[in-house]
């Protein structure tokens, strides 16, 4: 069907080749002509990115259209070609105008010889390009990519390079991404030598990304799906910054204690007036540490000499000698020695301890996206700030229970992961992103068996980002485990495999009173029953790779007053990948590791009984 200037006409008449892609049994190739003459009235319709001229098939009817599990055949067309002529008398060419990634060219036509119909950009396989009005010099030159995760995912071997004055060159950078399998950032270091060059309708400066090994095209790894790209990205830390606090010694008191006037400490720096106790010999060392700060007066004399004390996690193992404190960042609490574990600070009747100290952290600062508006000082050559992506990894002090439970894990696994309970209790220790975690020996990170492997099967917080736990739980995990798996990279972290669940269902109630009641009781019913599978939140109690039936629901369902009978029930699946949502069937579903069902759209018709 064409295009014309009413919208999309047939092309022919009659129904002359609606059978062109028809499967006849036993062939697997054939040649097919279709013959036409160009409609008068063809208009230009936008389609495939940009406006053309163009012709369309649709499928009108396909055998067993309608039958459970069938199987269909898609047609698939190569080696095809076009050949044009005219009925009438031929016409003379005024001029030949050809286009090639969306470059136009004229060609004179009494000069056939200079004409190339068709080019490509010669990189040989298939690539991305960007291009830029200015050279991205004078690096690091950072570009977030909010990519879709997929922990499974092979990884094509992408190629960076540059334009320069001689050609395409390897461009130096660092990718953060892992070859756009996650969202991350990549940098640009210095780089010299961009040229100018018109490609695609542009003059722009060009880097390209091609996929040497054609992994794409023949299916060895699925294309990324890029959501956003980001120009002149940084790392942010959500910190409330303080004024610097003063306290004072007054009486020479051991173990003694400060509290800071807000807790959730991150950063903490403290220095103690020291000019009247310190030596020049210790001056002059702990000059050379770069931990003196020194105040003089109008003439030059020295009036305070502030030195910097180390933070250390418990005065317990600290000598006499030794210039520390501890510090309880929850509360902002900051303990000193007692003379024999650590130093005591000297006595002063002035105010002669410094501390300098951010605070932060907590449910507070998970900031959604695009909620970032401003600065607090300007920042040259920056005219505005926003956040592309949510912060998160923000949590509050963990409770009681919950350190009581962290020590408990502790006593009794000494560190070490030598069951599959006490590694998923270790993991669970390791990052307060993981919700819950379910451990499979001898399985790899698709579901098949492997010797020697462990597979642990990751619930995130949903604002999370799963390769920021991955490695988190990595980097935790690999001194606490066996030496075999750790050295054989047979530890391996993944999440479910969601499938999302759409029920369609009707049903006849007794009483058409309260009948929006009882829907909502029904609706609620359903998704209680599949979120049954994934546990109670604060515990690690799910059940992976299981997934409600037919039966189940229906149960559940019987047991709400006012239902008299089910008239039916269809449960459409849904896979959760990259780039959207995938219809499955039973088959498929079972034959996919580590899955977990999450409620999708319900469909309830109520009818009186």
């Amino acid at each position: 069907m064409p295009i014309c200037g009413s919208g999309w006409s047939r092309l022919f008449p009659d129904n002359s080749y609606s059978d062109i892609f028809n499967y006849t049994e036993g062939v697997t190739n054939c040649f097919r002509t279709m013959t036409f003459i160009c409609p008068e009235d063809i208009a230009e319709s936008f389609a495939g990115s940009q406006d053309d001229h163009y012709i369309r098939a649709r499928v009108m009817k396909a055998e067993n259209l309608y039958k459970l599990k069938g199987f269909y055949m898609s047609p698939f067309i190569r080696n095809l070609s076009f050949d044009y002529h005219y009925t009438d008398n031929g016409c003379r060419i005024d001029r030949i105008r050809t286009e090639n990634c969306l470059e136009q060219t004229e060609y004179d036509p009494s000069q056939p010889d200079e004409l190339t119909p068709f080019h490509d950009t010669g990189s040989g396989c298939r690539t991305v390009y960007l291009g830029y009005s200015r050279p991205p010099e004078n690096g690091p030159v950072r570009t977030l990519w909010d990519a879709e995760e997929d922990p499974t995912a092979a990884k094509a071997e992408l190629l960076w390079q540059y334009l320069g004055g001689s050609g395409w060159r390897s461009l130096n950078m660092a990718d953060e991404t892992d070859h756009f399998t996650n969202s991350g950032l990549t940098v640009y270091l210095d780089n010299h030598g961009f040229v100018k060059k018109r490609l695609f309708g542009e003059e722009l400066y060009w880097i390209r990304i091609a996929d040497i090994n054609d992994s794409y095209k023949k299916g060895e790894a699925d294309f990324p799906v890029i959501n956003g790209i980001y120009a002149n990205t940084v790392r942010a830390r959500n910190v409330d910054s303080h004024r610097e606090e003063y306290f004072a010694m007054n009486v020479y008191t051991e173990n003694a204690e400060f509290t800071l006037a807000s807790g959730g400490v991150l950063d903490i720096e403290l220095y103690i007036n020291e000019l009247r106790t310190i030596s020049e010999a210790e001056t002059e060392q702990l000059e050379k540490e770069g931990r003196i700060i020194k105040t003089t007066d109008e003439a030059g004399i020295v009036t305070e000499i502030w030195v910097k004390w180390n933070e250390l996690p418990t005065l317990a193992d600290a000598d006499k000698s030794s210039r520390c404190f501890a510090a309880d960042r929850g509360p902002g609490r900051i303990s000193f020695g007692n003379g024999r574990q650590g130093r005591i600070p000297p006595v002063s009747e002035s105010y002669n301890i410094r501390v300098l100290y951010t605070t932060g952290g907590g449910e507070r600062t998970n900031a959604p996206k695009d909620t970032v508006a401003g600065m607090e000082r300007s920042i040259g050559l920056v005219s505005s700030v926003t956040n592309p992506k949510h912060f998160f990894g923000g949590r509050d002090t963990e409770n009681v229970y919950q350190a009581l439970r962290r020590n408990a894990v502790m006593l009794r696994t000494q560190g070490r992961a030598v069951t599959a309970r006490d590694l998923e209790d270790l993991a669970l220790c390791s990052s307060r992103s993981v919700e819950k975690v379910r451990a499979f020996g001898g399985r790899s990170i698709t579901g098949g068996s492997e010797r020697g492997a462990v597979t642990l099967v990751v619930l995130k917080d949903p604002r999370a980002s799963f390769s920021r736990v991955r490695d988190e739980l990595m980097q935790k995990l690999l001194p606490r485990i066996a030496g075999s798996i750790a050295s054989a990279d047979s530890l391996y972290i993944t999440e479910p495999v969601f499938i999302r669940l759409n029920i369609k269902t009707e049903l006849a109630a007794d009483s058409m009173n309260g009948i929006f009641t009882l829907k909502r009781s029904v609706e609620k019913c359903i998704n209680d029953c599949i979120l049954s599978y994934a546990g109670k939140k604060g515990t690690n109690e799910w059940q992976l790779g299981r997934m409600p039936g037919e039966h189940q629901i229906r149960s559940a369902i019987l047991r709400i007053p006012h239902i008299a009978y089910i008239k039916s029930i269809r449960i459409t699946k849904y896979i959760s990948e990259r780039g959207g949502l995938r219809e499955t069937d039973d088959d498929e579903a079972r034959r996919l590791p580590y899955i977990l069902p999450v409620c999708g759209e319900n469909d309830i018709s109520i009818v009186q009984a």
